[in-house]
């Protein structure tokens, strides 16, 4: 209740007390290589934390290496993974609010360990309801421009 009073001060201009308040929720997010997912935003004990919901990449050229590399050690097809994240809000006062998230790609249906880790950082714009930012990815050792638009 109180993240939904938190968004809806929000979207009427008035400031709610908790800055992550204005964050939690869903978003629909373009992330790496233009890959289009949902994505949540929740509170966590110590922070945030970010789930996508599952990426198709069965069909994706950037994924076709990595994909055989998997058949060929596990003998099952990888058709798709999940980002997975947890993070911190910076709020200073009179600055966009800041979101910083520890990044870790996990295969669909999840196994025990993360395939990649990386960031993610993006700043509320001041135009709305979108997040800005950049998302790094350990394996491919690059970064790429992300947005996060509310749904």
């Amino acid at each position: 209740a109180s993240a939904a009073a938190g968004l809806g001060g929000w979207f009427t201009g008035r400031r709610p007390a908790d800055p992550a308040a204005r964050l939690v929720g869903r978003w629909n997010a373009t992330l790496w290589q233009g890959e289009r997912t949902q994505l949540v935003i929740e509170t966590a004990p110590q922070g945030l934390r970010l789930t996508t919901e599952p990426i198709a990449i069965g069909e994706r050229a950037d994924w076709a290496d990595y994909r055989r590399f998997w058949h060929e050690r596990f003998g099952t097809p990888l058709e798709a993974v999940r980002y997975r994240g947890a993070g911190t809000l910076r709020a200073d006062p009179g600055e966009a609010p800041q979101l910083t998230f520890v990044i870790q790609v996990h295969t669909v249906p999840e196994g025990s360990e993360p395939i990649d880790g990386g960031s993610l950082s993006a700043t509320l714009a001041a135009d709305g309801p979108r997040l800005d930012g950049t998302l790094w990815l350990n394996g491919a050792q690059a970064q790429q421009p992300v947005t996060l638009q509310r749904e």
